[in-house]
């Protein structure tokens, strides 16, 4: 994700990822050819992808005391693909379109290598999809149940965040779900809202209310008032200033990083 994230960025796209907690931490399974079929696939949602997003979600399918499967789903909001012409998508030296194949690039390849390593490893591929509408390619992988893994302490308890008053400020409704799931299960206290006008009027009213939010997770880049402007607004109410705050950012835009270090960094005890 981290390598097709620039390609991503580089056409205003959001590229996300999503791990269902039923996923265990390692699995036995050929990386090298996992991370091939991630590759291609999401690199060709990429491409035929011009606005919107590319969501990249796991979970698991089955299970039992020898392996599992593993499902991941690739979701995009792109050209799509014609129901009749989905049969092609996964054949040798056949194309759903060489017109679109021409004015995008690429000669489909990359799909029917996906498909046979997927096979080679015990699994499905399949795609839904309409066109105009988007597509989203699933495919399972029959993988080991690897031996326990020592998890990665966090630096800080789950147990002393439980309960704490955070506020989801993001204008992208996949990743404002992404973030809430991942806080919920933490045991944090969540609210959502999609732009900096309303981020403020949540403020205002908890604080008013006695319950002000004490953590802030703020995306830089949103239309009209973006999180920059935001918590420059924050930092002018003294009412509102107490909370930490943490900057979304893919860090691609020149001065990013200065920004963030200006206005908040300096406000965190």
């Amino acid at each position: 994700m981290k390598a097709l994230a620039l390609r991503a960025h580089q056409k205003g796209l959001e590229l996300a990822m999503e791990i269902a907690p039923d996923v265990p931490e390692a699995v036995v399974g050929d990386a090298d050819r996992i991370r091939q079929i991630l590759i291609n696939l999401i690199g060709n949602s990429i491409k035929f992808t011009e606005h919107g997003e590319v969501v990249v979600s796991f979970d698991v399918a089955a299970r039992n005391a020898d392996h599992l499967d593993l499902r991941c789903r690739i979701a995009d909001t792109g050209i799509g693909i014609a129901p009749e012409k989905k049969h092609l998508l996964f054949k040798s030296f056949q194309q759903v379109d060489s017109s679109i194949n021409r004015r995008h690039g690429g000669t489909g390849l990359g799909l029917v290598i996906s498909a046979r390593l997927v096979q080679l490893m015990g699994g499905q591929i399949w795609i839904d999809s309409e066109r105009g509408r988007g597509a989203t390619f699933h495919f399972t992988l029959r993988v080991g149940i690897a031996a326990e893994v020592a998890p990665v302490p966090p630096p800080l308890p789950l147990a002393e965040l439980a309960g704490v008053p955070t506020l989801i400020v993001d204008d992208h409704h996949t990743n404002r779900r992404i973030l809430r799931d991942i806080l919920r299960r933490w045991d944090i206290k969540t609210a959502v809202v999609e732009g900096g006008p309303a981020a403020l009027a949540a403020l205002d009213e908890a604080a008013q209310a006695g319950r002000p939010f004490r953590l802030l997770l703020v995306d830089a880049r949103m239309p009209g008032m973006d999180g920059f402007s935001l918590v420059e607004q924050i930092r002018q109410r003294p009412s509102l200033a107490s909370a930490v705050i943490m900057m979304l950012t893919s860090a691609d835009q020149p001065g990013d990083i200065a920004r963030c270090s200006k206005l908040v960094l300096p406000h965190i005890s």
